[in-house]
């Protein structure tokens, strides 16, 4: 199964069709559809509203720093390095209004929920947008 996106593991991993799981889960009344990869040295997950992961993207890369500053700075970095491949202008990832980070493009925060994640020598990113990049 191909998940969504052209390129949604990027960096240093990569994974085999054995690895991949799919499926979904309910809570009250809503349905979240998941994607994993789960092998021996690393488990990844993405959770979407919807069974469709068209304009879901996602990765993860190995660092070799495990300090919370470390982390935080390499996840962006991983999530502007997929950003940059397909946006025009200057983008930054900032804390904003939002929850989670906000992307912002030319001084103009962008639709895109982001989601960053690190865990010892791991960093990840999610990103969902309405268009396909």
């Amino acid at each position: 199964m191909q998940l969504s996106g052209q390129n949604n593991l990027v960096g240093d991993r990569t994974y085999r069709e054995d690895e991949l799981y799919t499926g979904y889960a309910v809570y009250n009344e809503n349905v979240f559809y998941f994607r994993s990869i789960i092998n021996n040295e690393w488990l990844m997950s993405v959770v979407n509203g919807n069974e469709d992961f068209e304009n879901v993207y996602w990765g993860m890369k190995t660092i070799h720093d495990s300090k919370y500053i470390i982390q935080s700075k390499e996840a962006r970095l991983l999530l502007l390095e997929k950003l940059n491949a397909y946006y025009q202008g200057e983008i930054t990832i900032e804390k904003r209004s939002t929850p989670y980070v906000s992307v912002i493009k030319d001084n103009k925060e962008l639709n895109i929920p982001v989601s960053l994640a690190h865990d010892g020598d791991f960093v990840a990113y999610a990103f969902i947008t309405n268009q396909n990049i």
